[in-house]
């Protein structure tokens, strides 16, 4: 027979492949994941710390236990590394899966042989394991109980695929917040072009928006229901559309039909909904047969993209279109968003695709709103400084991440201009009282907005202040919602509206502002019976006057009551006073809720020829009246 190598060449060869492998793979992943100088010196560091000690197993003679238990001793070595150096995690879960398979070939070439004897000895089943020397003999070693061999196997092969598990979620991880900051414009302070206007604030919630829908569906039959509740544009108005679909039924399962849509304003809970009877070809919803799926045809037509959300909207010439988000993992597991389809909801027909860069203003959404909320969050949890942190929650030696950002109320989308955006309000992991960010969506990309030096409620904090100035009524509840941070009059403020909800029935009760840098500057105003706009400019004008008060703000004027004339707002009287004084004159507007009790009284019993000194501020096209007090009778 051949004569067999040595012991040290054969410790040299051992040592020889194994550092080849370990270096192969740095290597790889070095150029892969593109790490700079701190990599190199955690890799090599990674490579002597598992090279070194197979010199020592290989030196020695060992058994099969002695072997698993020195790999876990290394195991555990490597995921002390990883905690305390986390650049090191792509290499070091490579390393962890080297260890295994390492074992794994010993068992498969014969470094480790294995001769089974099975030996009674009572009840008592036994395995030997035995080594080959130089000479061909086999020598017992070392006598093991069945189950050690079997665990032993059982170890490795939860940790092979539990390794693989964690490198592919670490992968993702990261490699999803970076991709989500690469695509991210950032900046400092609050977004200045989003300005205040009270035809355009959003007081409708998808809850609101679906029982009002479900009280108007007796014009399409008794079997039918909402379906596919979205947010989008509608001939230059901000509305809720959905489509009414025929229930699910065995005798219906091959021929639902779709009997038309729903489009209701997102502004305005007290304004009629729009209800097209007009059959249409293609829906979304539950229990939907596959030929009426919008999402399934989508699938169908190309099934690399997942889709999960179709936005029945307009485009400018009038078609009524479903515009479908579209996202796909990548090899590298980056779940990256790839723009919208676009089909006919009439015809059923594609229409076409946009991508993120050529993305037409009047898409809804050009991401997927779940896309959005998973990127956000992920980004948010790894954020350590200017990178991001697998750790950044802390670990064994590695610190808590200061940076940490996470969502603090649902993606609310608004109309800005004649185009749709999300607007996402983050808090610090440690607090939820004060506003960190603000991400924006539309159609030129994704923006992130750092407001964390302001020092401004969070959106959950101001609607908690809201709350808590509403009296408990004696049925049904009041719910505060949708909190949305506006620069009205130039001061910062969140506006929530509030909803009496009684069963499935919510009524618009009431609408909170709260000053966003200083919480004792609250107003909470009975809306009921106003249109929503005049409700919103009611609210907007007390919250102004008391702000302005506090600061000893506003223009003062002393003159004669040259008119007065008075109207009801849901109950309320309000006043008109026109005021002359050195030759010219101003016309000012009074509310109970904007003036001190004592003012609003001397307003209420002043008459024409009274001499006064008001002080007024401007809120819109209003002279809002703060202080008044009749001079002479």
């Amino acid at each position: 027979m051949p004569k067999r190598t040595s012991a040290p060449f054969r410790i040299f060869l051992n040592l020889l492949i194994n550092f080849g492998v370990l270096f192969v793979i740095y290597i790889a992943v070095k150029a892969i994941t593109g790490a700079g100088a701190f990599f190199d010196i955690v890799g090599v560091l990674s490579i002597l710390v598992l090279v070194f000690p197979e010199s020592l197993s290989v030196a020695r003679r060992f058994f099969l236990l002695p072997r698993i238990a020195y790999t876990a001793a290394e195991l555990v070595v490597v995921i002390s590394m990883v905690g305390a150096q986390w650049l090191a995690w792509q290499i070091a879960l490579a390393l962890v899966w080297i260890k295994i398979l390492n074992v794994l070939i010993a068992l498969i070439v014969g470094r480790i042989s294995l001769q089974v004897k099975i030996a009674q000895d009572g009840y008592r089943r036994t395995l030997t394991i035995s080594r080959s020397d130089e000479s061909g003999e086999v020598h017992p070693r070392h006598v093991l109980r069945r189950k050690a061999v079997v665990g032993s196997l059982i170890l490795i092969l939860v940790l092979l695929p539990l390794s693989f598990g964690i490198m592919q979620a670490t992968t993702a991880v990261l490699g999803n917040a970076n991709y989500l900051d690469n695509m991210t414009q950032k900046s400092t302070g609050y977004p200045s072009f989003f300005t205040f206007n009270s035809s355009d604030v959003r007081l409708v919630t998808a809850d609101v928006a679906y029982a009002k829908a479900k009280q108007h569906m007796a014009s399409f039959g008794s079997n039918v229901e909402v379906q596919n509740v979205h947010i989008t544009i509608w001939d230059g108005k901000l509305v809720w559309t959905m489509s009414v679909v025929q229930q699910y039924w065995l005798g219906a399962a091959y021929d639902q039909h779709v009997y038309g849509y729903i489009v209701l304003s997102a502004t305005d809970p007290n304004e009629a909904p729009q209800l097209v009877h007009q059959e249409l070809a293609l829906a979304t919803g539950t229990n939907l047969n596959n030929r009426k799926d919008v999402l399934m045809q989508a699938y169908y037509r190309d099934p690399n993209y997942k889709y999960d959300r179709p936005i029945l909207t307009k485009t400018p010439d009038d078609k009524i279109v479903y515009a479908i988000p579209k996202y796909a993992i990548d090899p590298s597991l980056q779940l990256k968003a790839y723009g919208v389809d676009v089909w006919d909801a009439q015809t059923g027909v594609y229409l076409e695709s946009f991508d993120l860069t050529n993305m037409p203003a009047w898409i809804p959404q050009p991401f997927d709103e779940g896309w959005i909320a998973r990127q956000i969050t992920n980004w948010g949890a790894s954020r350590r400084g200017s990178s991001f942190d697998i750790f950044a929650g802390g670990f064994i030696g590695v610190s808590v991440s200061n940076d940490r950002v996470e969502m603090d109320e649902d993606t609310t989308f608004l109309r800005y201009g004649n185009e749709l955006m999300s607007f996402t309000s983050m808090h610090p992991y440690s607090t939820e009282q004060t506003l960190a960010g603000i991400f924006i969506t539309d159609h030129t990309g994704v923006k992130y907005y750092d407001v964390s030096q302001l020092n401004m409620l969070s959106a959950s904090r101001a609607k908690d202040v809201v709350q808590s100035q509403l009296y408990l009524p004696s049925a049904g509840e009041f719910i505060a919602e949708m909190p949305i941070l506006y620069n009205i009059s130039n001061y910062m403020a969140w506006l929530s509206p509030v909803y009496y909800v009684t069963g499935d029935t919510w009524q618009l009760k009431f609408i909170g502002i709260v000053n966003a840098l200083d919480q004792s500057d609250v107003v909470v105003q009975d809306v009921t019976g106003m249109s929503a706009q005049v409700g919103v400019e009611a609210v907007t004008a007390s919250f102004v006057a008391l702000v302005s008060s506090k600061q000893n703000l506003g223009t003062t004027i002393q003159g004669l009551i040259t008119g007065k004339w008075s109207y009801e707002v849901a109950g309320n009287t309000n006043y008109y006073v026109n005021v002359t004084y050195a030759s010219t004159w101003r016309l000012l507007h009074g509310a109970e809720a904007n003036m001190p009790t004592n003012d609003w009284l001397e307003l209420v019993i002043s008459s024409v020829g009274n001499n006064v000194n008001s002080t007024y501020i401007t809120v819109g096209p209003l002279n809002e009246i703060i202080r008044f007090d009749v001079l002479e009778f």
